[in-house]
């Protein structure tokens, strides 16, 4: 049986070794930050704030947290969350701390790993994993329906038989859609 490699997570500013791979207790896409358990940390390297803040727009908004810094560089690193909304109750307690802001080695190659693969250790529960599949379905479902959209506004090919469902405008995104599941088009950088 092969065992995973120790990967450490760094300051991407001044390379301080913030936590190892077993701290790690999960990745927030949405907010895009990693969850590390503040037990397993390198208690020294990451200065925990004093004053409470209450966050005032984004996802955790109404939130209240203090600012992790690096210690070396005094660079804030994310948030120590003292009080949530719900869907932020597994960050409570917990290191949250910002994917960009952060490096990740695997101990024994030669070059960090990639941010691709900031999600591969597995999740660590069952309702995480179904709330990803929830928003993959959301995705899926709002793509093709915009995909539906654009297909109705094209001029039909009088060289071939219409393709297109006789409901296409039945599927046009509406107006009202709710802020959390909207995805807005890539702009490409």
């Amino acid at each position: 049986m092969a065992t995973s490699a120790a990967v450490v997570y760094q300051c991407s500013k001044c390379r301080t070794i913030i936590g190892d791979k077993s701290s790690w207790l999960g990745v927030d896409v949405g907010l895009w930050t990693m969850l590390l358990n503040p037990t397993t940390i390198v208690k020294q390297k990451v200065s925990i704030g004093k004053k409470l803040v209450t966050s005032t727009e984004g996802l955790d908004v109404g939130s209240t947290f203090v600012w992790l810094k690096c210690s070396h560089c005094s660079r804030i690193l994310g948030k120590k969350y003292h009080s949530t909304s719900r869907r932020l109750d597994r960050h409570r307690g917990t290191l949250t701390l910002s994917l960009d802001r952060l490096e990740s080695y695997e101990l024994g190659s030669s070059q960090a790993i990639a941010e691709s693969r900031w999600d591969d250790p597995p999740l660590s529960s069952y309702n995480q994993l179904m709330e990803q599949i929830l928003k993959m379905k959301v995705l899926l479902v709002t793509l093709n329906q915009r995909v539906c959209y654009l297909e109705s506004l094209l001029p039909p090919d009088p060289a071939q038989p219409s393709q297109l469902p006789s409901n296409a405008a039945a599927v046009a995104p509406s107006g009202g859609t709710n802020s959390s599941t909207a995805v807005a088009p890539s702009d490409g950088t």
